[in-house]
């Protein structure tokens, strides 16, 4: 899958709607600023180029959401989170043309991984019952 002709930063096996909420408070608690700018679940049915055999219906799972992420000082990053049955693609895309600052980049895929390894956790401690 890729977005915007850009492949994916990450891929996390867990359910889109929820990565965005463990996403945020991690990226927040590394002393980031994030807005969400829209949640396209709700629009979905307007997404063009989607191969989900339910897509446009009750049964969908799609969804796309656009968080821009500010640091202390600076430009935001926008993340984008394409979610599809159970499977979250996170994307970094920049429409300015600048680089991120490599920093930046670093806490943010550092927030991704915590909240990749603390859900692989919680999974396995579920799956173990």
């Amino acid at each position: 899958m890729n977005h915007q002709g850009n492949k994916p930063l990450a891929i996390i096996e867990i359910q889109c709607s929820f990565f965005r909420t463990l996403l945020i408070n991690a990226l927040e608690k590394a002393g980031l600023w994030v807005l969400q700018s829209f949640d396209l679940k709700s629009s979905r049915a307007l997404q063009e180029d989607c191969s989900c055999v339910n897509h446009g219906t009750s049964q969908c799972t799609c969804e796309l959401v656009v968080l821009l992420v500010y640091p202390k000082v600076g430009n935001p990053v926008t993340l984008v989170l394409d979610g599809k049955e159970g499977m979250t693609f996170i994307f970094i895309t920049d429409e300015t043309e600048n680089q991120y600052p490599t920093p930046l980049i670093k806490i943010i895929e550092g927030a991704i991984q915590k909240v990749s390894f603390n859900n692989k956790c919680l999974n396995t401690l579920l799956n173990a019952k």
